[in-house]
């Protein structure tokens, strides 16, 4: 468990835990994107496993003062090619027979 004080020294002032809820469509099938607008320098905290919608959940300490970021993550299976603007895993979480990835995408502007 994180406390206050962690998350002052990892310089995010007035910082607070959001959640930002991953969703599965099933008629899309259960990999893609999705973009959360969060607040600038977000910290995701953990992935924590959801109870059907959503299918889990993003924890992140957020200073919600800060002015909105978008940041996109990729939801992904086993034994799929990965893009190579990959920034962070996030971690993985169950869903129906499968286990699904969810990776952090690295902004294209940043990759440049």
């Amino acid at each position: 468990m994180i406390t206050k004080s962690q998350l002052e020294k990892r310089e995010i002032p007035g910082a607070v835990i959001w959640t930002y809820g991953v969703t599965i469509d099933d008629k899309a099938g259960t990999t893609g994107t999705q973009t959360f607008q969060m607040p600038k320098g977000a910290e995701i905290l953990a992935l924590t496993q959801g109870n059907g919608d959503p299918a889990a959940i993003i924890l992140a300490a957020v200073n919600p003062n800060a002015p909105p970021q978008m940041r996109s993550f990729l939801i992904t299976e086993m034994n799929r090619v990965l893009p190579q603007r990959l920034l962070s895993v996030i971690g993985s979480f169950q869903y129906r027979n499968a286990i699904l990835f969810v990776f952090e995408l690295l902004d294209p502007e940043q990759a440049a």
